[in-house]
Formats: C-alpha cells, sequence, structure tokens
C-alpha cells in the first residue's frame, strides 16, 4: 500500500466512523466546540484535551467509537476552526496514556461585539 491510499484509507475510515455517530451527538460536539473556541482569546494555544475536558463538563457524553472524537476535530480543522501549530505535548488524559497530542491554535478571529 502506498502513502497515498494509506491516507485516502484513513479519511474513509474517519468520514465512515463520523457518519455513523447519532446526528445529534455529532451536532453538539460542533455547537460545543465552537462554543469553545469563542471562550479563546485569538491565537490561544490548546489542545484536544481541553476540548474533551469542556465537552465533559458540559454533558456530552461519550460517541459510539472513541475515533468520533478525532473525526470530529479533523473536521474542524478543514473547516478552519483549528490550526495545527506543529508543536506537540503529551496527553493528560489517562486513556491517552500520555502520548502525545497536537497543540492548536484558532483558526477564526471574532469580530469586536
Amino acid at each position: 500500500m502506498t502513502a497515498n491510499a494509506g491516507w485516502e484509507q484513513a479519511r474513509l475510515g474517519m468520514k465512515a466512523t463520523l457518519e455513523n455517530e447519532r446526528f445529534i451527538f455529532r451536532e453538539e460536539a460542533m455547537f460545543l466546540l465552537e462554543a469553545f473556541l469563542s471562550r479563546l482569546p485569538v491565537g490561544a494555544l490548546f489542545t484536544a484535551d481541553e476540548i474533551h475536558a469542556f465537552w465533559q463538563e458540559r454533558g456530552l457524553g461519550e460517541p459510539h467509537h472513541v475515533n468520533v472524537f478525532g473525526a470530529i476535530l479533523r473536521k474542524a480543522r478543514l473547516r478552519g476552526l483549528l490550526v495545527p501549530t506543529g508543536s506537540f505535548r503529551p496527553s493528560r488524559r489517562t486513556a491517552r496514556h500520555g502520548s502525545l497530542i497536537p497543540v492548536y491554535r484558532s483558526g477564526r478571529e471574532r469580530r469586536a461585539a
């Protein structure tokens, strides 16, 4: 398998995982992600750990598969909501066992109210 074929398979797998999740879960997760981002100052750095904690604090619950979270973050990245900085930090979530996760910054400037 070539690298391009591998990436395409991963993309299709994430798409299927997200499509198989309940519509209401997907919509609520994206709504809460946008709420999380709206509270950050422009250019603030954060990781998926902070997003996941925000989701839990607001009672989002768990998806049918753990890869749904990554698929939602990928969708947000493709929409320009998250911008990878190229830096990584060890995750603080027990389930991640200290694996390195990307550091993001908010991708959209918010208008002054």
